[in-house]
């Protein structure tokens, strides 16, 4: 289908909301063939259960600086609205949707929530890590091709020109239209 779309359509700045899964098969269990691209491998059983209580923590409207690529002028304020894991036999899928993010910043999460996962770092360690907002480059940064998109939110044609020009400003912790 096409169709004339506003001209205050912006694919980035017009976005409420953008949804990822992220895909992982633990347990050094074989990868099938045709997940390969789309998949990425643990060598350990992860516990999902606690990884599911420790990101807990980074939901809401919080600084993410600690898991964003350093860049002294951006903003790295973000409402995450969900991260959580589930597991489906060897596949484990986190679902994580925010209101935007920083490049790679799925990805360090997961990494970092990995950690929790195989118990090499307790769950509270997580909420530290975050209010720490300095990117530790210790802390592990999952692969790229276990990252998919899932979906992105825009708002009503009538609402896209204010989304952008929001979406544009530079967010604040006090700013409600962040």
């Amino acid at each position: 289908k096409v169709e004339q779309i506003s001209p205050y359509f912006h694919a980035r700045f017009s976005a409420k909301s953008r949804s990822y899964i992220y895909k992982i098969i633990d347990n050094n269990e074989v990868l099938p063939p045709l997940n390969r691209f789309d998949t990425a491998t643990w060598y350990r059983k992860l516990d999902e259960k606690a990884m599911n209580k420790a990101v807990k923590a980074l939901l809401g409207k919080h600084d993410f600086k600690a898991f964003c690529k350093h860049n002294p002028d951006l903003n790295t304020i973000r409402d995450l609205t969900e991260f959580k894991f589930r597991r489906n036999g060897n596949l484990l899928e986190a679902r994580v949707t925010a209101n935007a993010f920083c490049y790679s910043m799925v990805r360090m999460m997961v990494g970092a929530v990995l950690d929790i996962g195989a118990g090499r770092k307790p769950a509270q360690w997580l909420r530290g890590y975050l209010e720490g907002r300095t990117r530790d480059s210790s802390v592990f940064v999952a692969p790229a091709h276990g990252l998919t998109l899932t979906s992105v939110e825009y708002p009503p044609d009538d609402q896209l020109a204010l989304r952008v020009e929001r979406t544009r400003r530079r967010r604040i912790a006090g700013d409600p239209d962040s």
